[in-house]
């Protein structure tokens, strides 16, 4: 998996691409922050909004930083994770220590991902 991209929108390309993948399944809509979010990543070309990934802490956003293996991130509710995260994906600055806090590391990761990929396929 590791060099495969899960996103593929049309802009997302360079060394300073990031592909973010954010979930819009109905409990992560509901989530304190999930506008604020959306609104934040809406201008980046390689977003993409996928249905529910099944993570249901959210907001949740999968995240493949410059070709490196995804990352899940759960609870990006603050603005100063979805600042970092903004400045993360626009290449301002990489995944910091607040961020990474909110990484899934669990079993669920890796099927988190599987179905972020499947339904990207589908859209």
């Amino acid at each position: 998996m590791a060099g495969k991209k899960f996103v593929r929108t049309g802009g997302g390309t360079g060394p300073h691409c990031v592909e973010v993948a954010l979930c819009v399944g109905s409990d992560c809509r509901d989530d304190e922050g999930f506008g604020e979010l959306r609104r934040a990543l809406g201008d980046h070309p390689a977003t993409a909004e996928v249905k529910c990934i099944g993570a249901c802490e959210g907001p949740v956003v999968v995240v493949e930083p410059r070709g490196d293996a995804p990352v899940v991130l759960e609870r990006i509710r603050t603005e100063k994770r979805r600042r970092d995260l903004v400045d993360a994906v626009t290449g301002r600055g990489d995944l910091t220590p607040r961020l990474l806090k909110r990484r899934v590391t669990s079993k669920r990761a890796p099927k988190i991902i599987s179905r972020t990929r499947r339904r990207l396929r589908a859209a």
